[in-house]
């Protein structure tokens, strides 16, 4: 009776030992806080204004990730989220968004906040309003070649020349900032520069090494450089806030910014026995966060959805392919193989592609991972989409085409000389 007795009080001492110190330890953990501190409850945003969402996490054991984002009343992300890995337990944190889509109307929106310690996350939602700003198309940009130099000439959406600016060097890529009238532009004999409209004039220039491609993202843009070396720069003072170096940057990578942690970089070689792999950079440390290899060229890329990169590359066996890259579980996958070269792709809306082959311009649509050739042209040279009224401007020999999404023709203008690229420019 005894060793029974005895035997119990061991038992009843093990569980209150467990209880109160290291099995209790476990239990105890407990859900992580969030608070979002600003804007207020019902704050009102234009829809080119940026949003600035301060955050405050806490917990009990060490905070692992914060993630902010912004959606619509049916929970779809209105833009790529924020996210940040951190080994905290209190912390504040600022991020900024900039809702600049001409198709976002007027309404309710709502800040998502998650906090994770690893073991339970906590999620905050915050309402907010969004106004719709008016968006105008005032005209495009075509360039066209002069010996060594290019000439860039405007027209306005009727299609009449307006007025025309010498550009020092062969004009490669351009895009503009909806909110301010300002070409940016690289080519790879001159660098790259800004260039102010309507007034014509050259505000800012950058010739440290020879630029092979560029990447806008909302007030920040990026240069790829020959030197190894990707420059992202304040679109507002073109000041340098950081440099990513990566020897492995041997030809043409391609890059784009997600957010304010994540710098997501694509590399291409020309050598399929080079080094060919996708890099996420954190932005304000310069950091690699992830690296994934793949034995297929990657050509280009396109952001699309809430941490989804879109590209198209062409594999060893000499398909054309359109392939996702998952940043979340760093996996790349093939969704819809061509026929035909792939020349340039841009986004349609949350769920479709425009894409340009040999035959003309065409809709991919990734859930259904369906294609539909809409535009039978095969000599377009490049493109352009007004998202505003879903207008394609397509540039072939010495002509501009207006098409309708449908694929009917709206109008042509003969602008007598031969076409380079083309680059739509709005009001804001």
């Amino acid at each position: 009776m005894k060793v029974k007795n005895l035997f119990i009080s061991a038992a009843i001492l093990f569980f209150v030992f467990c209880t109160f110190s290291a099995c209790k330890k476990k239990g105890l953990n407990e859900r992580p806080t969030i608070e979002i501190i600003s804007p207020a409850e019902g704050a009102s945003f234009n829809s080119n204004e940026a949003i600035s969402i301060k955050v405050k996490v806490s917990d009990d054991v060490d905070v692992k990730l914060i993630k902010v984002g912004i959606n619509d009343e049916n929970s779809i992300a209105i833009t790529a989220s924020q996210s940040i890995n951190v080994t905290v337990k209190d912390l504040e944190k600022i991020f900024v968004f900039k809702i600049d889509d001409p198709n976002i109307k007027q309404g309710s929106f709502y800040i998502s906040a998650l906090v994770s310690d690893g073991e339970f996350e906590t999620k905050k939602y915050l309402k907010i309003n969004i106004k719709e700003t008016p968006k105008i198309l005032m005209g495009f940009i075509i360039s066209e070649a002069n010996g060594a130099n290019s000439i860039l000439n405007f027209y306005n959406t009727v299609g009449t020349k307006e007025n025309s600016f010498f550009y020092q060097g062969v004009f490669t890529k351009g895009a503009f900032f909806s909110s301010e009238q300002l070409l940016l532009s690289y080519s790879l004999n001159s660098g790259a520069k800004a260039i102010k409209w309507p007034e014509l004039n050259i505000i800012w220039e950058y010739n440290v090494a020879p630029v092979v491609n560029m990447t806008i993202d909302n007030d920040r843009f990026f240069l790829i450089k020959s030197d190894h070396y990707t420059t992202g720069f304040n679109a507002s003072d073109f000041s340098i806030y950081k440099n990513y170096y990566d020897p492995g940057f041997v030809y043409y990578p391609q890059c784009a910014a997600i957010g304010n942690t994540v710098f997501c970089a694509f590399q291409m070689s020309p050598n399929l026995n080079a080094q060919k792999k996708i890099i996420s950079y954190d932005i304000n440390t310069s950091s690699v966060l992830k690296e994934k290899f793949t034995d297929h060229i990657i050509k280009d890329l396109l952001t699309l959805r809430d941490d989804i990169y879109v590209t198209y590359h062409i594999t060893s066996l000499g398909e054309h392919q359109i392939g996702l890259y998952d940043y979340a579980n760093n996996n790349f996958s093939s969704i819809y193989n061509l026929t035909e070269s792939i020349k340039e792709i841009l986004k349609l809306d949350a769920q479709n592609i425009l894409i340009l082959n040999n035959s003309g311009i065409g809709i991919l649509n990734i859930p259904n991972q369906s294609f539909q050739m809409i535009i039978n042209q095969n000599s377009i040279n490049g493109f352009a989409f007004e998202s505003i009224r879903n207008e394609i401007f397509i540039i072939h020999n010495q002509v501009v085409e207006k098409y309708a999404i449908n694929g009917a023709m709206i109008a042509s203008y003969n602008i007598g000389h031969q076409a380079k690229s083309i680059n739509l420019m709005y009001n804001k």
